[in-house]
């Protein structure tokens, strides 16, 4: 592939970089280097298999400020007046669209969260009802000799911190395989059509806080649903 070079490419450049300067909105316009412009064609073109003759075009990098509406007709006709057969690759649309999407997946997590949580806690609440039907006799003995409701409730309480635990180590380690599982998939694709998978220390500490968050659940419920059938006994 061949480097425009020359005077008259030089011109081009500053005549299309003055345009978009003039332009209310445009904030920065940066032409890039030779090689750079080459490497965003090399995903697909190859990295060798470019032909010398090959004409390289000038890309510009701009930034705008997304509180200005620019009328991109208008652009598009002052730089074919400076530059002919120039043109302009307006991704607001499809950030608008990524963006959205990203919203509707967080929408969806949050949500799938809550159910989670709903269906957790309702689990606890079965198996702690199922355990005391199960000791009703004893737990009626201790109540009656005098044991105090939350000496009862933490014999219940210990059982579902354990399970709660369990479950959110065992939830851990499936989520950390998907997601090792989803790195790798990804790795064979364009960064430039899917970011790279990571998460970042938030996220991993969000992550690592679920067998505490599960068991802290888990324990709260059984201790509220242990009270509660306890004050109905004489």
């Amino acid at each position: 592939a061949q480097e425009p070079e020359g005077d008259e490419a030089k011109a081009r450049i500053d005549a299309a970089v003055g345009v978009l300067l003039e332009t209310p909105g445009v904030q920065t316009a940066t032409p890039l280097p030779y090689s750079q412009s080459l490497a965003l064609l090399e995903p697909w073109l190859g990295a060798s298999d470019l032909p010398a003759s090959l004409p390289i075009p000038i890309v510009v990098d701009v930034s705008v400020d997304t509180g200005t509406r620019i009328n991109y007709e208008q652009l598009r006709q002052q730089l074919d007046d400076v530059v002919p057969g120039s043109r302009i690759s307006d991704n607001s649309v499809f950030l608008s669209r990524l963006v959205t999407l990203a919203r509707v997946v967080q929408l969806v997590g949050v949500v799938v969260v809550f159910i989670v949580s709903i269906a957790a806690v309702s689990i606890v609440v079965f198996a702690t009802r199922a355990g005391m039907t199960s000791h009703r006799g004893t737990i009626e003995l201790l109540h009656l000799i005098g044991a105090r409701d939350n000496y009862i409730a933490r014999r219940f309480v210990s059982h579902a911190l354990s399970y709660g635990l369990a479950g959110g180590v065992l939830g851990l380690i499936l989520a950390t395989a998907t997601l090792a599982a989803l790195s790798l998939a990804a790795k064979g694709v364009d960064q430039t059509l899917l970011p790279r998978l990571s998460l970042g220390l938030t996220a991993w500490l969000a992550l690592l806080s679920v067998p505490l968050a599960s068991a802290l659940i888990a324990m709260i419920t059984a201790h509220i649903t242990v009270l509660r059938a306890l004050r109905r006994l004489p």
